[in-house]
């Protein structure tokens, strides 16, 4: 405790730092459980942020694709919430073929990677923390 008073205001710093280590873990463990379709967008799209909140500091894990949600939680009478819709629906497809679903099954990536992470993410903080303390 007695250094990381005397690191003063690079405490905020290292443990940016440190976070951003930890963040590490969870998204690399996410690209690896996010299944690829066609393109591989979704996995690519998979990233995190570091965000100094003044009185704490996080990290999110996730993405910006917009099908993301639909992909982690499921559709229809598959999603994970059971708020799916009940009754199957048909939609046109570009090449004009009609098609009948009932929704999707969730294929979730992230919050698996987050709960199986949790104390290797505690640990990598830490022992960032203590590594750039010991500068």
């Amino acid at each position: 405790m007695a250094k990381l008073l005397r690191a003063g205001k690079d405490v905020k710093l290292l443990s940016l730092k440190a976070m951003d280590k930890g963040g590490l873990i969870v998204e690399r463990d996410a690209k690896r459980l996010a299944p690829v379709g066609d393109t591989g967008h979704l996995r690519a799209r998979i990233g995190r942020k570091v965000i100094d909140r003044g009185n704490e500091i996080v990290c999110e894990v996730g993405t910006n694709v917009h099908y993301a949600p639909y992909v982690e939680l499921g559709t229809g009478i598959h999603a994970s919430n059971g708020q799916g819709r009940q009754t199957p629906w048909r939609f046109k497809l570009p090449n004009g073929k009609w098609v009948t679903t009932q929704g999707m099954k969730p294929q979730p990536f992230l919050l698996p990677a987050l709960r199986r992470n949790e104390y290797n993410v505690k640990y990598a903080v830490a022992a960032e923390l203590r590594r750039l303390l010991a500068k």
